[in-house]
């Protein structure tokens, strides 16, 4: 006998809400015993979402909040799909803050309109998490990566087939006889794709994670910890032109917003103030180093292969100038001529009346035992100097911003530092996946926008909720405890 059975909509519909309700409950209970709303939204956006003039609301600020939260949580790419998980199940709902269903429109209209106090609400967040963790993890705050990455947009130029187009016409060319004879159809058409979506001017061509693409282009900074501090939007667009490889186009891109963004970035946080800058090669830029170095802070940033620029920019201490006793090598050591062996970094030396300075010693330098105590003298045979400990160079920091640093590239504690850098692209790969981007189907620019930052503020409530539940080992995997 058959052991089939007839399905009905109504066992269906029960087993879905059950299983909605038991995943969720979880959730709530840690929503409900670790984050307290009236703490972590700022009393602006009360005052903006419920301002005098105008209709009353249907839905109170923290329903629609909870609303983009839980999405995110679930990594549901569409507001229409959680509408509908929520119209079937009552119990979410309520749990949600809803007494009754939401319009679309009233969830799209909440992203565009409230943009700027969402980003408020994530700057406010920020600080919220970094007082909880300072007595935890000391030393988080004391590195900051930057990187930036872009959000693909819902628009027609994305589909492969546009592109493709264009190039089955750049080929096309190609044959003819009108072609040039080292006619790149490749090239030529990259250079043919439109520099911006037609449907948004915002959204605009960028090689990114290895292809092109029309996104919208996106500054994250982060802790030693991958913990988002901010998300920001820069407006300059990549140019590409003629026989320019795309990747150095990214790199000129990546050196020209690190400034404003980080200048930015500390005038909302005046009272952070990291020890290191972590940053990958498309930031190798001399006025970064200028900026950061001013800052106090160490950049911790290999130089740009690509670009051909591994040279000094002081010639005072390049290799070519024969003159100088000294020079600095690709790698920021500063090189003895005589010996050909790299100086010994002694330390920065700070001077209320002149620039500070940067101390290196004879490399052939070592300890020797005097009478019971310890002595630093030079073991050369033929010495530079009549000092005991041979010949030491200070070297103004300004100089040579580039080079003249704390720690040069090949050393321990440079290698040790840029290790932590993957932990940003890790902590973009949460954001993403949070989105849900490839599925999200949004082109509106103040939609993707708000989007991207509530999914920030849905990774930092989360951080929030495991520094107060003890989880402090684990602090972005929200999603296994929940």
């Amino acid at each position: 006998m058959s052991n089939f059975y007839q399905l009905s909509l109504y066992d269906v519909n029960e087993e879905f809400s059950t299983f909605i309700n038991d995943t969720s409950s979880n959730y709530f209970e840690l929503f409900r015993n670790y984050i307290s709303f009236s703490e972590i939204i700022p009393y602006s956006f009360y005052n903006v979402y419920y301002q005098k003039m105008g209709r009353d609301r249907d839905f109170t600020l923290e329903a629609m909040l909870m609303f983009f939260i839980y999405k995110n949580f679930r990594s549901i790419s569409r507001d229409i799909t959680l509408l509908r998980i929520l119209n079937d199940s009552p119990d979410l709902r309520h749990s949600l803050g809803f007494n009754e269903l939401p319009h679309p429109s009233q969830i799209s209209r909440f992203k565009t309109v409230f943009l700027d106090q969402i980003h408020l609400t994530l700057d406010h967040l920020v600080s919220i998490v970094n007082d909880e963790l300072k007595n935890i993890v000391t030393d988080a705050s004391k590195i900051l990566i930057a990187d930036t990455t872009g959000f693909e947009a819902y628009v027609t130029e994305n589909n492969p087939k546009f592109f493709q187009g264009v190039l089955q016409t750049a080929k096309n060319y190609a044959k003819s006889k009108y072609a040039p004879e080292n006619f790149n159809p490749v090239k030529y058409a990259h250079g043919k794709m439109p520099k911006t979506a037609h449907v948004n001017e915002d959204i605009s061509l960028a090689f990114l994670n290895g292809h092109f693409g029309y996104y919208l282009k996106t500054m994250i900074l982060t802790d030693g910890l991958g913990i988002i501090q901010d998300i920001q939007f820069p407006d300059t667009i990549q140019n590409f032109y003629d026989n320019q490889m795309p990747e150095i186009v990214k790199d000129e891109y990546d050196s020209k917003t690190l400034i404003p963004s980080l200048e930015l970035f500390f005038t909302k946080h005046p009272y952070n103030h990291p020890n290191f800058l972590l940053a990958d090669s498309g930031f190798d830029g001399y006025d970064n180093y200028k900026y950061i170095s001013k800052k106090d802070i160490i950049p911790i940033i290999p130089l740009n292969k690509r670009t051909g620029n591994l040279k000094t920019n002081s010639y005072r201490y390049s290799k070519n100038n024969d003159n100088n006793d000294f020079f600095f090598n690709s790698q920021g050591n500063l090189i003895c001529r005589k010996t050909n062996l790299p100086m010994k970094p002694l330390g920065f030396i700070n001077s209320n009346k002149r620039a500070n300075r940067f101390s290196h010693g004879c490399p052939l330098i070592k300890t020797h035992m005097l009478n019971g105590k310890t002595i630093y003298a030079t073991d050369c045979n033929n010495p530079c100097s009549n000092a005991l400990y041979g010949r030491k160079v200070n070297i103004a920091i300004d100089e040579d911003y580039r080079f003249n640093s704390a720690y040069s590239r090949d050393s321990e504690p440079w290698i040790n530092l840029y290790k932590e850098r993957p932990v940003c692209e890790r902590a973009i790969g949460q954001l993403k996946d949070l989105i849900n981007i490839k599925g999200s189907q949004i082109r509106n620019t103040q939609s993707l926008k708000s989007t991207i930052l509530l999914a920030g503020i849905t990774q930092l409530i989360g951080v929030l909720i495991m520094v107060k539940s003890n989880y402090s080992n684990h602090l972005r995997a929200f999603k296994s405890i929940a």
